[in-house]
């Protein structure tokens, strides 16, 4: 059978390599767009004025520098590394032994759907059960004032 690795304790030698590519996917989405967005996004909800995001943008900017759209950023990036990691190895692993449980019992089309399918809502349980603890810390370093102390602080 295809998927006998999977019988085994160990997870398969893929499951680190997917691991180090969520991380390193999910860092450079948060130092890209994304924790920009959430500083902006946090602006915006703690000052609930209601303001378009490209006129909180600038206000985040004239208020803190360009250094404060990074307000946060370690734990949000530890958040990311973590989770996103854990979401990608969590997905693979749970999609592997589904699609190797349907084998033989069901449509190609529908075993790639399920197992698909549930590899997606289990790696999506792991990362939310993972990101609350983290997410309040980045809220509560972003919304301190002066901002957190931008991308330079780290503890």
């Amino acid at each position: 059978m295809e998927h006998d690795h999977l019988d085994h304790a160990a997870a398969p030698p893929g499951a680190w390599r997917d691991y180090w590519i969520g991380v390193g996917c999910e860092v450079f989405m948060a130092l890209t767009l994304g924790q920009p967005i959430e500083v902006v996004k946090t602006h915006v909800t703690l000052h609930g004025r209601g303001e378009p995001m490209l006129t909180a943008a600038r206000g985040v900017v004239a208020e803190r520098g360009l250094r404060g759209m990074y307000a946060g950023l370690y734990p949000w990036a530890v958040m990311e590394a973590l989770t996103g990691g854990c979401l990608l190895a969590g997905y693979h692993r749970t999609q592997e032994k589904v699609a190797a449980r349907l084998d033989g019992q069901t449509t190609p089309w529908a075993r790639y759907m399920v197992s698909h399918t549930v590899g997606g809502m289990c790696g999506g349980a792991v990362q939310g059960a993972a990101c609350f603890p983290i997410f309040r810390m980045k809220v509560a370093e972003m919304s301190r004032p002066g901002g957190g102390g931008g991308a330079v602080r780290f503890l």
